[in-house]
């Protein structure tokens, strides 16, 4: 929790010069998207994201389960 409080006195910090250049370089799409990232988006951000990763060579062929049936869209 303690690194949560961190995490937001820094970003109330260095939210003016961010601001100063996400305008410069990128207008008021970039100056929103300053403020967004810091305050709309992480009251919505809910989800988590996992990727495993392998090779395809070492992906084995799995039928499908029961009642489930590919193909093809058309």
């Amino acid at each position: 929790m303690r690194a949560r409080w961190k995490k937001y006195l820094h970003d109330l910090r260095t939210l003016p010069s961010d601001l100063r250049l996400a305008w410069r370089h990128d207008g008021a799409r970039g100056a929103w998207d300053a403020v967004a990232s810091r305050s709309v988006h992480r009251v919505f951000r809910r989800g988590r994201l996992v990727v495993y990763a392998q090779p395809v060579a070492a992906a084995r062929d799995a039928p499908p389960p029961a009642g489930v049936t590919l193909r093809r869209l058309g």
